[in-house]
């Protein structure tokens, strides 16, 4: 069940394009509204914050651990807009 409720899932599926050609990306919104260094630098943007969740989860201070998961709303909020305009911050979180 695991494996086939990944199909779908934004996240895998541009950290999958980092890998792939892009002459091989699909037709989708956040790949063609976005440009492809831009689409990456956001995936890394994820995998470092769900990085971070998981050494909070594994350490002694994981009882911090809501506060930190509730930090990542203002980070999305606040911060990456200096670095995604509004269009590309849209593109991906619209799917459709």
């Amino acid at each position: 069940m695991g494996v086939s409720s990944t199909a779908g899932i934004q996240f895998l599926e541009r950290f999958i394009l980092v890998l792939m050609p892009v002459k091989h990306h699909p037709n989708v919104p956040y790949v063609k509204k976005v440009r492809t260094w831009k689409m990456h630098s956001f995936t890394g943007i994820q995998l470092i914050m769900l990085i971070i969740l998981w050494v909070v989860k594994q350490s002694p201070v994981a009882l911090c651990f809501p506060f930190v998961l509730m930090l990542l709303s203002p980070i999305r909020l606040y911060l990456l807009p200096y670095g995604f305009n509004n269009q590309e911050l849209s593109a991906h979180l619209n799917q459709f």
